[in-house]
């Protein structure tokens, strides 16, 4: 028997050795080698499959760690690999459920319930239900009860931590597996009022309207919280497709349910459709079209849909079921009209599309749209009979006599032109003259020879001749004109000789120069070849026949204009609207006219002189000041000029003195020009003539600032704002501005003046007074030397302001320029209570602690004011916090940090700022205190706080790889790939998230789909190669498949579709199997081989595999269209025939595409054998001899 040694040494080469394991077992029992015998049972669970079996494996490991080695820590990890290969082993769920529950883990508890709530929703046992009711209930009011407390503080609310969070989730999926949704939105709407991110609310509030909506079936509530989350994401689609499917419910309470549904689906129909998702697209329509059938957009949105899909079918079946459920004749005609434009255009199914149209023209009057559009449908496939018969058939019901005779009239020329029965169109044309004796078409149908002939020239000559004719027959004007114009006609329209047209167009003019017709005819032939200048002189004679001066000056304007835009001679232009203006001087267009020609060459100083000119001749004075106005205007904006601007302005003046416009005016052209000073004497003069003390003072304040500025003559600035002060000795402006002056130029007398002079005016506004008494102190304390009349100042300060910090300052600031540090620190320690505000208050005590930290060097006794303001003053104090946390990191004491780090991020609200503080305490912990765990739950909040947060999400990456934690792994990739734009780094992040879900997670499919989508954001041959091994490696064949399909249908050259064709059909063939399948992929990737080059030989093979030799015959005849070479097309008829007496035993066939054969080839000597062979075989000698008779008459014509 072997030893024990043996046994350990077999184990150790295979784990799985069952006697091994019993043996060693029994042995370590019996010598109580409890380490051992753990090992053992750990050793054996993780080499064995069975996962119920591993479990109980790993559970007996455990139960020893507690019971002999008192190891709760190894316990715990063989409980969780126990749940963990079987999560119905109930008693090691419970045996770990104690654990946690022991060591006050919370989460891990929970995670534990819910592992044992899922067993039992599979279950159903009702005592396991009833005890966890009954630990939920107490949990309930252990835990979350102090959560619903702290939450609903109405002093101080508190904020839900991640392990609240955590703990909640997994209740709520308790409480989903037991079926208490009560409880489970209760749950939802704790963690609602403790979350504050937008995005967790969201999320949050559309699980709520589920569970209300689907479970409890409280819509209205359900539709609130829906709306909620569409205000917070307003594209989110499943919260908008839930928020629907509430109003479509039939027990809504409102009448306009199925209305808000119908607009939800369509929306959602319309975003899908504009991110090119059609099943989806057509998914919500169609419930749209469910609530409210017939919903127009809906409607419209699916018929588009449908179309630019290309799914025809699709489209008619909904065409069809319109037309069924319509509920008026015009919705049912309006939906016939769809199908049969449908039927004709992408369907090509003209059949249909006659007996639709057929159908509507019975509902309609002869002659509507339906019967005309299938009459046009008859003759585009050449049914001219089918075509006699329908108009026939709308003659007989139309009494109306024009109608009759346009219907007898196309009758008459299909008969005679299509149907060749001109016997049958005589007749119809003597019914129209028998209705219309003097119809011109009837008339002429004698003299259309040439016409028919389409002998043009012979036509026009023959009417000249008729009009030669005419002529010396006397015939009247208006007989001659009707020729000339028929004449006219032919010559432009059949004869393309414009100028023969406009002779003859001429000669009418001449028979009658009164009329306009002639003239137009003449004008649009030449404006058709662009003859311009051949039109001028027609005008110019309409011109002269005008009778009125109103229609020569419009004549007169087309020529100026044809001048202008067409021949480019603007002078000429000129000339002509100075004519105008000779006819109306008033004229405006001519005066727009002119005034654009010259603004447009740019000619301004043409148009002053034509404005300046105009003066002279205007009689009145408001003419002339109105023209002075314009003038002025010109000279300052395009020309410039200031001297004539001064000149305009100064007539002006001369007739409206003081007038303030052209002031303003002549002032600006003069500050354009930058002659200040004559700006300044132009303001003087103004002064001088203001009308009131106000203006007065406006004006001399301009004076002031330009002379203090653009000409620096601060003395005569100040002389005007000394003016301004005698006017208005309140005038705050021109106390500033001496203000400013006298202290620019150090006359502190002066100044010391004026403040006093500011403090007067300001006896009512004792804070503004005091702001002035301030500064004269500081003035006399500097720069005056009179520190007797700045204390005085400051104890006016005082009076005004008892409680005035700045006085205070200015005591501060005088020991502070002494340098005396420490009794400057006791002033600021009396200073500290008396200050009313506590921020005041805080900056002097922050002022107090850098003291003592810079300039006393006590680093200690600055850390203690320091938190002293946290404790008394501000615990918000964030500049406390920033100088705490400064001396602490000086004093490398990061614990303390770390401290002041949490409390800064409780103090920061902005969710940015927020984000910011918890990725540094997350860098804190990792890189000072080495803490992995607390970083990871550092960098968590940073990532709550800010979901896109790239920096969180880049810290977290390491941490959870190094904790291998591959689920938050994958998730965390998922998040950075939505923020990730850049090709390379999105297709990256999606091959690691593929490789994760295969090779640590196991999630096959999972893996594929990203694979996929990898592929489908990059497709190149790399990214294919992955996807290949995975499906081969696991057998997904049909996902493959559905890859290489997509590939074919994004390909755009011939080559790339049929090598995905390709390998689609050696998947179906070699993987799955279905040589039919593969013959099919391959059949319909003949459009990119048409000719078959290719595909030919092994679509011959996979026939030979399948019998579908009917196919195989389809296939020859398409690759036979796409082959221009004859011996080609025969060989492929010789195949055709040769499959259908071999394969299909069908000789007939077989000698009919022999006979084609022939037809291509009549000297092909096998072809010919073959022939008498199969009609030998068949019995059918008639096709022999016409095979022999053709041969026969082709040996004659030789």
């Amino acid at each position: 028997m072997p030893t024990a040694r043996e046994y350990e040494s077999a184990l150790e080469r295979n784990p799985a050795d069952t006697e091994a394991f019993v043996a060693l077992r029994k042995a370590y029992r019996q010598a109580k080698e409890h380490d051992k015998l753990i090992t053992l049972y750990e050793t054996r669970a993780q080499a064995i499959e069975d996962g119920n079996k591993a479990a109980e494996l790993f559970y007996l490991a455990a139960e020893l760690r507690l019971d002999q080695l008192s190891d709760t820590a190894g316990a715990e990890a063989d409980l969780a690999n126990a749940v963990h290969r079987d999560p119905s082993h109930i008693r090691a769920a419970a045996r770990l459920k104690d654990l946690y529950r022991e060591q006050g883990r919370t989460s891990q508890y929970m995670e534990m319930l819910e592992l044992e709530a899922a067993a039992v929703a599979r279950t159903h046992d009702p005592a396991r239900i009833a005890e966890l009711q009954a630990e939920m209930g107490q949990l309930f009011v252990n835990h979350f009860a102090r959560v619903e407390r702290t939450i609903r503080n109405a002093q101080r609310p508190g904020k839900l931590s991640s392990d609240h969070v955590r703990s909640i989730e997994s209740a709520r999926k308790i409480y989903r597996a037991l079926g208490d949704y009560r409880s489970v939105v209760r749950l939802y709407e704790l963690e609602l009022e403790g979350t504050t991110d937008p995005k967790r609310r969201a999320d949050l509030l559309l699980g709520l309207g589920r569970v209300l909506a689907e479970k409890l079936e409280e819509l209205d509530a359900a539709a609130q919280r829906l709306a909620e989350v569409i205000r917070l994401r307003p594209r989110d689609e499943k919260a908008l497709e839930l928020l629907a499917s509430v109003y479509a419910n039939p027990n809504w309470i409102g009448a306009d349910g199925p209305d808000r549904a119908a607009a939800i689906y369509f929306q959602i129909a319309r975003r899908r459709h504009e991110a090119g998702d059609t099943e989806n697209t057509i998914s919500a329509l169609r419930k749209a079209l469910a609530a409210v059938p017939g919903h127009p957009e809906s409607s419209d949105l699916i018929e588009r849909t449908l179309y630019d899909a290309r799914r025809f079918q699709d489209l008619d079946r909904y065409y069809r079921e319109r037309v069924q459920g319509a509920t008026t004749a015009e919705e049912q005609i309006n939906f016939l009209y769809k199908r049969a434009q449908l039927a004709e255009g992408d369907l090509d199914d003209v059949a249909e599309a006659q007996r639709i149209y057929g159908e509507i023209a019975v509902q309609e009057v002869p002659g509507g749209p339906a019967g005309e559009r299938l009459a046009e449908l008859f003759a585009l496939g050449h049914e001219y009979a089918k075509l006699a018969e329908l108009r026939e058939r709308q003659l007989g019901a139309v009494e109306d006599p024009e109608h009759r005779i346009r219907l007898m009239t196309e009758l008459a020329q299909l008969y005679a032109d299509r149907l060749g029965d001109r016997d049958q169109a005589a007749v119809y044309l003597h019914a129209i003259l028998q209705i219309d004796p003097g119809n011109e078409m009837a008339l002429a149908a004698y003299s259309d020879h040439f016409r028919e002939k389409g002998d043009w020239p012979a036509l026009a000559d023959l009417l000249d001749f008729g009009l030669e004719q005419a002529r010396a027959a006397g015939a009247n004007a208006e007989d001659l004109v009707r020729r000339l114009e028929e004449i006219a006609g032919v010559a432009e329209k059949n004869l393309g000789d414009s100028e023969r047209a406009v002779i003859a167009w001429r000669h009418i003019e001449d028979i009658d120069p009164t009329t306009p017709r002639a003239r137009d005819m003449q004008k649009r032939i030449l404006l058709k070849t662009k003859s311009f200048d051949r039109i001028v002189p027609i005008l110019e004679r309409e011109s002269m026949l005008a009778p009125e001066p109103a229609q020569k000056i419009e004549i007169l304007r087309r020529i100026a204009q044809i001048q202008r835009e067409k021949l480019g001679a603007p002078a000429r232009a000129l000339e002509i609207y100075q004519e105008i203006l000779l006819l109306a001087p008033q004229d405006q267009v001519a005066m727009r006219a002119l005034v654009e020609i010259y603004e447009k060459q740019g000619d301004y100083a043409g148009l002053a002189r034509t404005l300046r000119n105009q003066i002279e001749v205007v009689p009145s004075k408001q003419e002339k000041v109105s023209l002075l106005r314009r003038l002025l205007v010109i000279y300052d904006e395009r020309l410039n000029d200031v001297d004539a601007g001064a000149w305009a302005a100064s007539e002006i003046l001369k007739l409206v003195p003081g007038d303030r416009d052209t002031l303003s005016r002549l002032e600006d052209l003069l500050a354009g020009a930058g002659d200040h000073a004559g700006l300044v004497q132009t303001l003087d003069y103004h002064a001088q003539h203001a009308s009131t003390s106000d203006e007065q003072i406006e004006v001399l304040v301009r004076a002031a600032e330009l002379l203090g500025t653009a000409l620096g003559d601060t003395a005569g600035a100040a002389t005007r704002w000394e003016e301004v002060a005698r006017l208005d000795p309140d005038d705050a402006r021109a106390l500033d501005a001496l203000t400013e002056i006298y202290g620019r130029l150090e006359q502190f007398p002066d100044l010391a003046r004026i403040l006093d002079a500011q403090v007067d005016r300001l006896v009512g506004d004792p804070r503004q007074q005091s702001e002035y008494l301030r500064r004269l102190a500081i003035l006399c304390e500097t720069d005056l030397a009179d520190r007797r009349r700045a204390q005085r100042a400051w104890e006016a300060v005082l009076e005004l302001l008892p409680a005035d910090t700045a006085a205070l300052d200015a005591l501060a600031r005088i020991y502070a320029d002494a340098e005396e540090w420490g009794t400057l620190v006791k002033i600021l320690d009396r200073q500290i209570p008396h200050v009313s505000e506590p921020a005041r208050a805080v900056d002097l005590a922050l002022r107090r602690a850098e003291i003592l930290d810079i300039k006393l060097n006590a680093p200690k006794d600055a850390a203690q004011a320091l938190e002293q303001i946290v404790a008394e003053l501000d615990p918000r104090s964030w500049v406390a916090h920033e100088r705490l946390r400064v001396l602490y990191e000086r004093d490398s004491d990061w614990p303390r940090v770390v401290k002041v780090a949490e409390r800064q991020l409780f103090l920061s609200e902005e969710p940015e700022e927020r984000a910011r503080r918890a990725l540094e305490l997350g860098t804190l912990w990792r890189d000072r205190l080495n803490d992995e765990s607390k970083a990871t739950t550092a960098f968590e909040r940073a990532l709550e706080i800010d979901s896109n947060s790239l920096e969180a999400m880049q810290a977290l990456a390491p941490l959870y790889a190094a904790a291998r934690d591959w689920p938050n792994v994958v998730g965390l990739n998922e998040r950075l790939l939505e923020q990730t734009e850049e090709p390379d780094l999105r297709h990256r992040l999606i091959v690691d998230i593929a490789a994760i879900l295969e090779e640590h997670l196991q999630d096959v499919q999972g893996a594929f789909e990203w694979y996929r989508r990898a592929y489908d954001e990059r497709p190149d041959p790399e990214a294919l190669q992955p996807i290949d091994a995975l499906a081969n490696k696991h057998g997904l064949h049909e996902e493959l498949i559905q890859v290489y399909d997509t590939a074919r249908a994004r390909a755009v050259e011939p080559a790339d579709q049929l090598a995905a064709s390709l390998k689609i059909a050696t998947i179906c063939e070699e993987k799955l199997d279905d040589p039919a399948r593969a013959f099919a992929s391959l059949r319909d990737a003949l459009v990119a081989d048409p000719a078959g080059r290719v595909l030919l030989p092994i679509l011959e093979r996979l026939a030979e595999r399948t019998s579908d030799w009917r196919g195989l015959i389809e296939i020859y005849a398409r690759v036979a269209r796409a082959r221009p070479e004859m011996s080609e097309r025969v060989q492929l008829l010789r195949l055709r025939a040769e499959v259908r007496e071999k394969r299909l035993s069908d000789p007939s066939g077989a000698l009919d595409e022999l006979v084609r054969s022939f037809a291509l080839d009549p000297e092909d000597a096998t072809t010919q054998e073959e022939i008498l062979r199969l009609a030998a075989a068949t019995g059918r000698w008639e096709d022999a001899l016409k095979v022999q008779a053709q041969l026969f008459a082709l040996a004659e014509d030789l």
